[in-house]
């Protein structure tokens, strides 16, 4: 019981951050560029290619990501490679 009382002290002080890092996992499309980033950094058009969707579309679920700290995106003059954190 202590573990949980624990666990829940810990929700609750971070909850905010808790909130767009789970709402980021919550889409499978994330979730599938998170898995291929796990096998290494790779361009934004190598990411959206196997995706049937507009690229400010997949843009948009980029910048969720990012936004909840589980990529990190460097800019390289035109290009953007993005790598997991």
């Amino acid at each position: 019981m202590a573990f949980l009382t624990e666990i829940l002290r810990y929700m609750a002080k971070y909850d905010s951050k808790l909130d767009v890092c789970f709402t980021a996992l919550a889409d499978p499309t994330r979730r599938l560029v998170l898995s291929r980033l796990s096998r290494g950094e790779a361009s934004v058009s190598e990411l959206a290619e196997p995706h049937d969707m507009a690229l400010p579309s997949f843009m948009e679920h980029l910048k969720k990501l990012e936004a909840a700290g589980l990529i990190d995106v460097q800019e390289t003059g035109a290009n953007a490679h993005l790598c997991a954190c």
